[in-house]
């Protein structure tokens, strides 16, 4: 049991090292990773810690990674999706600041169950994301209780370009952050009262989760997109 713990730990410091590596663009150190984890794998007689650490989400990006390796470089995959054709049309609302609609999903988090899954918990509002010297704060981060952890992006009115970079970046920053192993998988989601074609694309390609919201603050009711 001991070896099968340690064995465990190693490959999911190795993991986290080789993922944090692709996800800031150090090529060099993500192979370094990734080959210790394959010569980890290779002279290990429990083949059964890998097995179980690895699930079918890790194991895929696992495989993007070794892919990359192999190619020698790094490339995008993106998420199969319809495009948008259009310009998405305002939805009438009277609230006139972006922070009550904040609030109030922080107050009502069951409002984000139906489109989350599981039982939402508010972790936090205006949560620091970034280095020191170009810090954002990412509007709330709520997690549910099947492990997932959603950084979610609030938009007045219509989310244009600006947002697909707010959100990335705020992914990026608690993705960072998985090998701490308080939560097992990232979510972006941004909440807006209507999208630009490009921004809506842009953020379905790399799988955000995008919701409307509409009505007054008596009666705010969210949708898909």
């Amino acid at each position: 049991m001991k070896i099968e713990s340690e064995s465990i730990g190693l490959i999911s410091v190795l993991y986290y090292k080789c993922y944090n590596a692709s996800l800031l663009g150090n090529f060099k150190n993500m192979e370094m990773y990734f080959n210790l984890m394959e010569n980890e794998y290779k002279k290990t007689h429990n083949k059964y810690a890998f097995q179980s650490f690895f699930t079918p989400e890790k194991l895929n990006i696992f495989k993007l990674i070794k892919q990359q390796v192999e190619m020698g470089k790094f490339f995008e995959v993106f998420e199969e999706f319809v495009p948008v054709e259009q310009e998405i049309e305002m939805n009438e609302t009277e609230i006139e600041k972006e922070a009550l609609i904040v609030k109030h999903v922080a107050k009502n988090q069951t409002m984000l169950e139906k489109f989350l899954g599981g039982k939402i918990k508010l972790k936090s509002i205006e949560c620091p994301c970034g280095s020191k010297k170009s810090q954002d704060k990412c509007d709330m981060v709520s997690q549910n209780d099947l492990g997932t952890l959603f950084p979610i992006e609030f938009k007045l009115s219509k989310a244009t370009h600006a947002v697909v970079g707010q959100i990335g970046k705020y992914c990026l920053n608690f993705k960072l952050q998985l090998i701490n192993r308080l939560y097992d998988r990232v979510q972006g989601v941004v909440i807006a009262n209507s999208y630009s074609k490009f921004a809506i694309n842009e953020l379905h390609k790399r799988g955000i989760i995008c919701l409307i919201h509409f009505g007054d603050l008596d009666h705010l009711r969210l949708r898909y997109f």
